[in-house]
Formats: C-alpha cells, structure tokens, sequence
C-alpha cells in the first residue's frame, strides 16, 4: 500500500526492517541456545512518514504499533503493523470545533461565540493501513543472506475516501532482498520489490534499492548503526487516461498520465538500539534526498525526520 505507506519510509525495505529486530543468536561453544520462537511487540513514532522518499501522510507524522512472530531457526518471520497517521492518533477522525464566550463587560449582557476548528489529515485517514508480511531468510555460510518475502498492505479507508477516488489502494508487493555478509567492514546489500494493485488490477510497479549499514556494538546493550540508501521507482501504475467532457465544445477531452520513474530517495542515517531484559529501545535520524524531479516536484529535495521505537522481546 502504498505506499504508503512511510513513509518511509524512508525507509529501509522489508528485509532491512526485518534485521533491526532480527534475533542474536549465541555461540554454540560458549552453551548458549537459539530459540526456536521469539515474540515482540512495540511501537515506533515517525516525525515525518515517507514512502519512497514521498510525504506518505501528506507531510504528518505516524504511529506504527507492531506485533512480531519469529522463528530463528527455521528462518521465517512474520510480522503485523499498523499505519496511524499522527493527526488521527491525537485529533480524532472528526473536525474538532472550539467555542469560546466573550461576555460584554459595558452592563450589556451579550456574549460572542467563537469557532475555531483543527483540519482533518483526510488523505492521511484515506490511507491508513494494516500490514501483513511473511518472509523466509536463508544464510549461505555466512556468505549470504537471501530473503524473499511478500508484503499485503489493507489500506481500509480508501474504498470510501474521496482523496483516493473510493478506490481501494490496498496492495501485495514481493520482494527479494540479498545481504552480502562476507564484505569486511560494512554490510552492502539490493532488494527488488513488485507492487501489485489488485482492485486496480494494475502491477508493473517496481522499486530497487541499494543498501550499506554498519553495525557498531558499544556495549553489551547498546549498538550503533550508520548507513546508506538509494532507491530506484518505477511506477507502472501512474500510467492513465483521464476523460472529462466539454459542452461548449461538444467533444470528450482525454488527459494522459505518463509513468513515473526515477532515482526517488537516497541518503544517510544513524540509529541507536538499547536492550536490557526484554525491553528496548531505538531511536534514528534520516536524511532522505529527493533527486528525480518527477518526486520531489519542485518541492523540498532534502527531507529529514526522526523514528522511534520501544517494545519488549520473550
């Protein structure tokens, strides 16, 4: 969905998302044993949710609230997380109305009401969604790490919201993520990602991304990491016909829309993971350029928000 869907995005893809909450196993020769299953949940707060280097929420901020099912062993996560938009989480989903009374001090008993309203992120509401992804890593000898996983994103407002035109922008994206673990100093890696738009019954939609992170343990519970990312969009999807008519000219005006492509986010970022017991915490700074002109639209190229994230681990 999304996009959608940050935001952000912003964001990492599926298999680097899925690694910063990826178990540490323990070294057979000191006794220590992997799990066979691992539960987390928690939530992570984005300043500004983007997707693909776009302003997913108009510009707002989210909440992702996650669950995460885990089974080092066999190799297969899945994971639940929801889309807030964060003037949803705060405001409501209705305009609030404020009402003050200003009474007349000059022995005349009048009053004077006045309305102040809160606008509605209505095209953030349009596309909030819940996500469902299921994947599957596979490690060749330290060497690499294979990740193939698919993506369902339910965007439940869009089929009643006039901003997305009552269509249902609910989506499935495949992706194919390779980590090349063998490389000394830093982790370089690519996924390939296919959106699929089933009540548009659109696809061709495809986004690459080029990757590198390097971890840093500073102690025993905290770790840091820095990296890089570039991504790649090719919108397929963007490609339509637009007919509207003309009385005064008697005849059907035919608007096309070309497809999108172009380099839609690249740049750097730093994050910091703190575990104790089965808390922890993580927070980041992003800094996301925009070059292609057919994203950033003449608007901001350099893009920055912060995330984050706090859950417990069993």
């Amino acid at each position: 969905m999304k996009r959608m869907i940050m935001g952000a995005i912003i964001l990492m893809t599926i298999a680097v998302y899925a690694e910063d909450r990826a178990v540490t196993t323990g070294d057979p020769a000191s006794g220590a044993e992997e799990k066979t299953f691992e539960l987390s949940f928690g939530l992570d707060y984005y300043s500004k949710y983007l997707w693909r280097g776009t302003y997913y929420f108009g510009g707002d901020g989210a909440f992702l609230p996650f669950i995460t099912f885990d089974f080092p062993k066999a190799g297969i996560k899945f994971n639940y997380f929801t889309e807030l938009t964060e003037g949803y989480v705060i405001d409501g989903r209705k305009s609030q109305q404020k009402k003050d009374i200003l009474h007349n001090t000059y022995l005349i008993y009048s009053y004077e009401i006045v309305n102040g309203r809160r606008r509605m992120n209505h095209l953030g509401y349009a596309l909030q969604a819940a996500d469902f992804n299921l994947e599957y890593s596979y490690k060749i000898k330290d060497t690499v790490t294979i990740t193939p996983s698919v993506l369902y994103v339910w965007c439940f407002n869009s089929a009643r919201a006039r901003e997305t035109k009552k269509i249902d922008c609910s989506s499935i994206s495949p992706t194919l993520s390779v980590l090349l673990d063998f490389v000394p100093f830093v982790t370089p890696g690519a996924s390939c990602t296919y959106d699929y738009y089933p009540a548009w019954d659109r696809g061709k939609d495809f986004y690459f991304q080029l990757f590198l992170k390097k971890e840093i343990e500073l102690t025993r519970e905290n770790k840091l990491t820095a990296g890089f990312t570039s991504g790649y969009y090719y919108q397929h999807s963007a490609r339509t016909k637009e007919y509207s008519y003309s009385p005064d000219f008697n005849i059907w005006l035919v608007k096309k829309w070309p497809v999108k492509k172009g380099v839609s986010d690249m740049g750097p970022y730093v994050s910091w993971r703190f575990e104790k017991g089965p808390a922890f915490l993580e927070s980041g700074l992003y800094w996301v350029i925009v070059p292609s002109r057919t994203w950033h639209k003449f608007q901001d190229v350099h893009r920055f928000y912060a995330k984050i994230s706090a859950g417990l681990i069993f």
